[in-house]
């Protein structure tokens, strides 16, 4: 068995948009699906300087890819250690913060993809056009209508 075949076999899904991300490869659930668990979800962007005190400092990035057909991509990943492996590719961007997936519903890019967990068995792409249709189906009030996780509780009432 070739390693690659060996380290798809010890991968482990770790959350629940993992799971979908990995049932939307084997055609189990839609990229509907998929984007409704991402806007629930807090992932990590990869940025190329720290944050200050929680503070954005004036002209950070984010880390972007490129698409085999030239499309700029938002590059998030469903935990800080999924990015880990891919720091080292990118020279600049070694700095991983939590991200709210929601706020993709305001970003007002039309032209930018999304792309989660690059190269590893989790990932999805997600083009400009898809990335569009999918926040004009959903809109910024179905956000409201879901209920929060244990985990999105729990973080609350220990901030209360």
């Amino acid at each position: 068995m070739s390693e690659k075949e060996n380290s798809k076999e010890e991968f482990k899904t770790q959350n629940e948009l993992e799971f979908l991300i990995q049932a939307g490869r084997d055609g189990k659930v839609s990229i509907g699906t998929v984007f409704q668990c991402l806007l629930r979800s807090q992932v990590y962007m990869v940025l190329d300087q720290e944050l200050k005190d929680g503070k954005v400092p004036e002209g950070v990035k984010s880390l972007m890819v490129t698409s085999k057909d030239g499309q700029q991509m938002l590059t998030l990943f469903t935990g800080e250690e999924r990015a880990s492996h891919f720091l080292d590719k990118q020279p600049g961007y070694k700095y991983p913060v939590p991200f709210p997936a929601n706020i993709l519903l305001d970003s007002p890019s039309n032209d930018m993809g999304l792309v989660i967990n690059p190269e590893l068995p989790v990932g999805v792409q997600i083009n400009a056009e898809v990335l569009q249709s999918l926040k004009a189906q959903l809109g910024r009030g179905w956000l409201k209508n879901i209920p929060e996780t244990p985990q999105q509780q729990g973080e609350q009432a220990g901030n209360a």
